[in-house]
């Protein structure tokens, strides 16, 4: 093959490729315009709100007008239950409604109380008294009144400042009502607010039992029958190693009795009691109570 003809051989080739190749111009997709970018704000969800911690108070106010009726009610669920429940304590019927309440409420082996039986000074001994047996003090507290002038309460107050903290944790027992017994049993307004994790803090001097005497007896509502037995609970309340409160075995110098105000113990106003479980079938709370700031 001369040379000459193989130069011929080679442009006939190279015109056939490239007749062969399709234009490309204008085949090739231009590129696609990016979208201008826009700014998204990202709107943070709200927080949950944290659930408020409710506050139980005003346990033991209440209009005096209805003073005289909230009396007679009481004194005929005292007048009923106490005669019973002395068989029961001091002449040792066996009366199963209070012996199996009492092993409900009561823990088996609870750590004492400190007892605290320095004597009391005569007029010391007289305010106490008379606190007692005059209620509506506690009940004025309760709703909010200033008695910082009134003897028995300035006395109170002395007596449960100056008290012996106790040495180990212990228990004491009280009982409220959460309807008005007075009233066709009525729901009382603070009961909304009693659940799990709310502070009992109410502004009256909390009056306990370190027992199941006729004191816890009288307000357990579970002797108000079972028409009634849901008109309140019995609390009871864990005292931490140091509280202070005023034993009224100071009054009798007696350390073993839970009869009349032998058995009390009396927590300062506005103690805060923390509710730990309700327990509606048995009517009756656990709670801590919460020890004052120094």
């Amino acid at each position: 093959m001369s040379r000459g003809k193989g130069k011929n051989v080679e442009k006939e080739i190279t015109s056939t490729v490239n007749s062969s190749l399709p234009k490309l111009e204008g085949n090739i997709p231009k590129p696609h315009k990016i979208p201008e970018m826009k700014l998204y704000i990202v709107e943070n969800s709200k927080p949950k709100e944290e659930k408020v911690q409710k506050i139980v108070d005003k346990i033991f106010a209440y209009d005096e007008k209805n003073e005289e009726a909230i009396k007679s009610a009481e004194k005929k669920v005292r007048d009923e239950i106490r005669p019973v429940f002395a068989r029961f304590a001091d002449d040792y019927e066996d009366i199963p409604q209070f012996r199996y309440r009492a092993q409900d409420v009561v823990y088996s082996h609870p750590e004492p109380l400190t007892l605290d039986s320095r004597k009391l000074e005569k007029d010391d001994l007289k305010a106490v008294l008379s606190f007692f047996k005059n209620p509506q003090y506690n009940v004025k507290l309760s709703a909010g009144e200033d008695l910082s002038s009134v003897n028995e309460v300035k006395v109170m107050r002395k007596l449960i400042d100056e008290a012996l903290p106790i040495e180990k944790q212990s228990y004491v027992y009280t009982g409220i009502r959460t309807q008005k017994i007075w009233d066709n049993y009525a729901p009382l307004d603070f009961v909304e607010n009693l659940e799990n994790g709310a502070i009992i803090k109410d502004k009256s001097f909390l009056v306990t039992s370190r027992g199941y005497g006729d004191y816890l007896a009288e307000i357990d509502p579970v002797n108000l029958g079972k028409d009634h037995r849901d008109s309140g609970y019995i609390l009871r309340i864990m005292l931490p190693e140091g509280t202070k409160g005023f034993d009224c075995r100071r009054c009798s110098r007696r350390e073993d009795s839970l009869f009349g105000i032998n058995a009390l113990y009396v927590l300062p106003e506005n103690s805060e009691i923390l509710i730990r479980n309700i327990d509606n079938k048995r009517r009756i709370i656990d709670c801590k109570y919460i020890l004052p700031s120094a």
